[in-house]
């Protein structure tokens, strides 16, 4: 194996495979622990095989993180639901194996096993959980990458219970009032405690959950965590013993599209029919990530890191071959942070090109664009791309100030 480190921005580069020995610089594992040049994951195996994780920049640590909390939920597929008398049963009771399953020059794999016993459904009056228990197996991944700052991890859960919320929480380690979260086109402040956090009308129980696109961050400006998640959306951020707590929903285990006895809704929000489905069940697979920090999110530069996390490289492997194209290639480059490259496309009437960037930030970007080749026209366009400005000067870095939170489309004639 090799290890790309970098990559050209909208671009390819050629490597040639050489089979000879090969060094694993910069990993190292043990009976309970795996580590890079930046980081030690240290695994508690009397608590569910959570997570040490000591930040070898700073000497900063991260204790407890990745422990599994599975809750009732009597709820339907539109709105979770606690039963009046809930029990939540945590991951920190269980007795954890430990392995390292893959090891090589360039990145370690290391797999805790263990077992939680969880109410088997919600009880027939939906009141509270069974008292019946069935077993929860879950298999959760470390993994590490030579040079990468962060702990990239896999949860593998066999689901053989029904109604049931199952969430995996986070302890920052800082204490704070707000934390930050991705949503569509910026990075968004919110307090942890907040009117989201409220009784509808008609409602005995608070909704306590907020959405996000990709990562959700806690900071006390000095050290920071943030978590980042494939696919799952649902989160909270609340108070616990080490500090604020980032929360995930990994998924709601529930039988009905919609139900009229809900404590967080009151009546339905569509009709009542049954979804077995929707109870989950068998393997399901689950990825997150760790990114610990200085400073905040901003200064740390979290959303390119996480950027980074979901959208990884494509490999595609070809023979030696006489072609015109150089070993290294790259399209365009956005260079200022902290601005993000979103849709490169062909425009709509089929006879441009289409760059879109956006600020998620509150300050103001000074972005350039160095284009493969200098365009023969430009334009700034609205969303619909429909032409502002036509812009002049040096067509091959184009240079942008963007206001926070803005979107700026450009249109390319090339």
């Amino acid at each position: 194996m090799i290890w790309v480190d970098e990559l050209p921005s909208m671009g390819f580069k050629s490597y040639a495979l050489v089979r000879e020995p090969a060094e694993a610089r910069g990993l190292s594992w043990g009976s309970n622990f795996i580590e890079n040049e930046y980081l030690r994951v240290e695994f508690n195996l009397d608590e569910g095989g959570s997570l040490r994780v000591v930040d070898k920049r700073t000497g900063e640590v991260y204790n407890g993180l990745a422990v599994l909390e599975d809750g009732g939920d009597v709820g339907d597929e539109y709105d979770y639901s606690p039963p009046e008398r809930d029990e939540v049963i945590s991951s920190r009771g269980c007795r954890a194996s430990f392995e390292v399953v893959e090891r090589g020059p360039v990145y370690l794999r290391a797999r805790v096993s263990y077992t939680m016993r969880v109410p088997e459904s919600a009880s027939p009056n939906r009141k509270s959980r069974s008292e019946r228990r069935v077993e929860l197996p879950v298999e959760l991944y470390a993994i590490l990458y030579r040079g990468v700052p962060r702990v990239d991890l896999e949860v593998v859960v066999d689901n053989r219970a029904k109604d049931h919320r199952l969430r995996i929480v986070f302890p920052t380690g800082v204490r704070v009032s707000k934390h930050f979260a991705k949503t569509h086109y910026m990075v968004i402040e919110r307090p942890n405690e907040s009117p989201h956090c409220y009784l509808r009308e008609g409602s005995k129980a608070p909704v306590r959950t907020y959405p996000t696109r990709l990562w959700v961050d806690v900071s006390d400006g000095r050290k920071g965590l943030c978590v980042v998640a494939k696919g799952l959306h649902e989160y909270e951020v609340r108070d616990g013993e080490g500090g604020t707590e980032i929360v995930f929903t990994l998924m709601r285990c529930v039988g009905w599209l919609s139900r009229a006895d809900l404590l967080t809704r009151p009546g339905h929000a569509g009709p009542q029919v049954a979804t077995p489905d929707a109870q989950c069940p068998g393997v399901r697979r689950f990825e997150l990530s760790i990114i610990p920090h200085t400073g905040s999110w901003l200064e740390a530069g979290v959303d390119k890191a996480a950027l980074e996390y979901v959208v990884q490289g494509v490999a595609h492997e070809d023979i030696p071959h006489s072609g015109d194209l150089p070993p290294e290639y790259s399209l365009l480059e956005v260079k200022g942070g902290p601005a993000l490259f979103s849709t490169l496309k062909r425009s709509i009437d089929g006879r441009r090109v289409v760059l879109r960037l956006y600020n998620p930030s509150p300050e103001k970007a000074e972005v350039e664009v160095a284009l493969y080749r200098k365009a023969r026209r430009a334009w700034r366009a609205r969303l619909d791309e429909e032409e502002v400005e036509e812009l002049h000067g040096d067509l091959g870095v184009i240079r942008l100030s963007i206001p926070p939170y803005k979107i700026e489309t450009l249109k390319l004639e090339l």
